[in-house]
């Protein structure tokens, strides 16, 4: 198959983001006019590499299962390429949850907080303070508010 297929998101209204995935699917088919046309599919996967700095988004974030700022998602130096820690701490200091974010094309999934502890309780609105490490350096820290 010889060609030049174009990806134009931005012409559709959709945005996409460093560390988004994106999975296209693609099905031609002939019309002839005496058979049953003849199709093909094909798929292509598309990894966006995320920058090499700190953030967290949505700040604050508000996990009530509204499906509307309900996690907050962490990118931070390293992340695909290296194994990564996430420690989530109280105002007290004291550590409420720690994510592991494995390296790979689906550690941004990993690279999340709910807003839950340890044992999967909520925990209340306020400020958080949170620590990411990769290869035992400390790469990020900062706060992120829950507001319920």
């Amino acid at each position: 198959m010889d060609g030049i297929l174009t990806f134009c998101p931005n012409d559709a209204g959709i945005k996409y983001y460093p560390g988004d995935t994106i999975y296209v699917k693609l099905t031609v088919c002939d019309s002839p006019d005496i058979c049953s046309p003849n199709c093909a599919t094909y798929f292509w996967r598309f990894f966006l590499i995320p920058g090499s700095g700190c953030s967290r988004v949505p700040n604050p974030f508000t996990p009530n299962s509204d499906r509307q700022n309900d996690r907050c998602q962490f990118t931070f130096p390293g992340l695909v390429y290296e194994v990564g820690h996430i420690y989530i701490y109280d105002i007290l200091g004291n550590l409420v949850r720690r994510i592991d974010v494995p390296k790979g094309e689906y550690a941004k999934d990993y690279a999340v907080w709910n807003g839950c502890d340890g044992d999967g309780k909520s925990l209340p609105q306020g400020v958080y303070v949170y620590v990411i490490e990769v290869g035992g350096e400390v790469v990020c820290e900062g706060t992120v508010t829950i507001a319920r």
